[in-house]
């Protein structure tokens, strides 16, 4: 199973479940993250997940997956994007 990564503004999972590191903070605490977890990176929506893996594929996390739609199409288990390169459609 993925370490999960949560970039929300407010953290979700009960302590320990996931690191939460806010997306707006993600580029300055990025040492934070292990690389040698898998990393699943869960947002509120597709655009949030997509930035976020753009800063960590550009940091050598080549490891990190997205959720497929974000939470706000969650429903009921993680389905993983089939995306495994840098995003290049991030605005």
């Amino acid at each position: 199973m993925p370490k999960k990564l949560d970039i929300r503004e407010t953290p979700h999972f009960p302590d320990g479940d996931a690191l939460h590191i806010p997306l707006s903070e993600l580029d300055q605490r990025i040492s934070e993250v292990a690389n040698s977890d898998k990393i699943l990176i869960v947002g509120e929506d597709p655009r949030q997940t997509k930035q976020a893996m753009s800063i960590l594929w550009g940091a050598g996390f080549h490891n990190a997956e997205e959720m497929a739609e974000g939470l706000l199409a969650y429903k009921g288990e993680f389905l993983l994007s089939d995306q495994y390169h840098v995003p290049d459609d991030i605005e």
